[in-house]
């Protein structure tokens, strides 16, 4: 499995945290939580869940899923969800020739 760098790491953060990403529900302003993958509206508590969130919400629940099956079920492109695996940022249980 290829590790992310430092310096990686900190690029992501910093371009999550100074996105313009607004709230959906009401515009308000976002907290990003980096450890959920997720953006929590600091006005009405509204959280959405980025790509690497949502696959990790799923990997929780269901370990066995491939990555074919993990973008169908959410609907991503396999090029973004694979750059979590890729980065070494998600690690999937199941390793499949598909994959």
């Amino acid at each position: 499995m290829k590790s992310v760098s430092l310096d990686d790491f900190k690029k992501a953060v910093d371009k999550r945290n100074t996105s313009d990403h607004t709230c959906r529900n009401c515009g308000g302003k976002v907290k990003y939580s980096i450890v959920e993958g997720t953006y929590t509206c600091k006005e009405c508590g509204f959280v959405e869940w980025d790509i690497y969130g949502r696959i990790k919400e799923l990997l929780e629940w269901n370990p066995n899923l491939s990555r074919i099956e993990i973008a169908t079920i959410l609907h991503v492109k396999m090029r973004d969800m694979n750059q979590c695996f890729d980065n070494g940022i998600l690690v999937n249980p199941k390793s499949n020739m598909l994959d």
